[in-house]
């Protein structure tokens, strides 16, 4: 890593020292807030962090104004402009590369001559730069406030413009290169989840000899089976089917930092643990009243609302608990169906994903209620010796897919936290690309 001959001090926490050369000036001497307004028939932009200011109706997803809408009130901004979120500045300020307008909800302004737009872009992402810009925050709102007056008053290093161009340039090259090989390491991931996904389908639908006589299931999805297999509904292999508390029962202020029963909710088996930081437990007075959402050791507990696919088996060394309105808990039969099997299927696969979009299609809000996980069909081999030998095969195929897949993430991982340090190193001096 190249250095500048001679540094000197910026003043500034964040920048730290920059090269001699460089200019160190206030931003207020440099950009201008944008007060135009809009009109009618503008192309209306939206502040992502992905493409910076865009066309909203480009953006998948996002909710689109309602026709008709009187956009005078609207900011305009033209191209090149910068755009400050006032209530979520998380992601530092969006460049655009559009003619159009942006909701009231931000401010714009441009830069003068001096500065280069693409030097720009890649100072205003700088995560020590953001950071410092969050210090200057205020608002109660969800999300940081941020007004134009605030990064006016702070301190910029400029370099001369044929350096500007060039940290433009060499970070273009570098960050696009880099973005390639993020985009390749999350492609490959992909291709690994839809493998390990066909591993488990075709072991739990067709079983581990590839010679066997098979038979229709009578379930199209899941299709053949071999023979003296079943296709059994869940509903019969449980009991004790519980979801958690109605609508507000279990409001958030009326429970405890600390306490003797945990309120178990969808987090907790997201990230496999039941130590988080924010743990809420319940009163000890409303225990008696909440007694019917407690869990027990062999309870398996599961989203029904949102983020489904998981569950959490109730184990001894677990805390007493309650489930909150999102979960829902049963006891499984394990005569005649292994608990590892069964998990395999409810929720270390995507087994289901296609049964519950079946049921679920249209819903704005998928939710799974008691008869639709009571009706999912547990394709069973014919006795638990076969599933222990079922699960073994998973358990070492899928072991090595998923090492595969950590090291893709630990790849994206590392590049991101390269591509962070690379733009401040370059952005403020500490890297010579000229």
């Amino acid at each position: 890593m190249e250095r500048y001959d001679e540094y000197k001090d910026s003043q500034t926490t964040w920048m730290g020292q920059v090269p001699n050369h460089w200019k160190l000036e206030r931003a207020k001497w440099h950009f201008t807030l944008r007060n135009e307004r809009g009109n009618n028939t503008p192309v209306l932009l939206a502040a992502t962090q992905k493409y910076g200011m865009y066309p909203q109706d480009m953006i998948e997803g996002v909710v689109k104004v309602a026709e008709g809408t009187d956009f005078q009130q609207f900011r305009t901004v033209h191209k090149n402009d910068f755009v400050i979120s006032l209530r979520s500045f998380q992601g530092g300020f969006e460049r655009s590369d559009y003619e159009g307008v942006c909701s009231p909800a931000y401010q714009v302004f441009y830069a003068d001559t001096q500065l280069n737009k693409n030097y720009l872009k890649y100072l205003f992402k700088n995560e020590l730069f953001v950071d410092a810009m969050n210090a200057l925050t205020v608002g109660i709102r969800e999300g940081r406030n941020i007004k134009f007056e605030d990064f006016a008053n702070s301190i910029i290093a400029i370099p001369p413009m044929a350096e500007q161009e060039a940290i433009a340039e060499y970070l273009n090259r570098k960050i696009t290169h880099i973005d390639s090989v993020i985009e390749e390491a999350k492609s490959s991931i992909e291709e690994y989840k839809a493998w390990k996904a066909s591993i488990i389908y075709e072991a739990v639908t067709k079983g581990l000899d590839p010679n066997v006589e098979m038979k229709d299931s009578g379930v199209e999805w899941i299709g053949k089976i071999p023979i003296g297999w079943e296709v059994i509904r869940l509903k019969y292999f449980i009991s004790g089917y519980k979801a958690g508390p109605f609508g507000s029962s279990l409001i958030t202020d009326r429970l405890n930092s600390s306490g003797n029963v945990l309120v178990y909710t969808p987090e907790h088996i997201a990230k496999k643990s039941v130590d988080l930081d924010k743990n809420l437990y319940l009163p000890d007075e409303r225990i008696e009243e909440m007694q019917q959402f407690i869990v027990e050791t062999g309870d398996i507990i599961f989203p029904i609302v949102g983020s489904l696919g998981r569950s959490m088996l109730i184990t001894e060394e677990m805390p007493t608990g309650i489930i909150n309105q999102r979960l829902a808990k049963f006891k499984l039969d394990t005569e005649r169906l292994l608990m590892d099997y069964f998990l395999w299927l409810f929720s270390k696969s995507s087994f289901y994903g296609t049964y519950i979009d079946l049921y679920c299609r249209g819903s704005i809000i998928v939710n799974l209620t008691k008869q639709i996980v009571g009706n999912m069909p547990i394709p069973l081999p014919a006795n638990k010796e076969e599933q222990a030998r079922i699960c073994e095969y998973l358990e070492s195929k899928c072991s090595k897919v998923d090492f595969m897949i950590a090291e893709k993430e630990a790849l994206i991982q590392d590049l991101e936290s390269y591509k962070k340090s690379l733009i401040f190193e370059v952005v403020t001096g500490k890297r010579k690309v000229v």
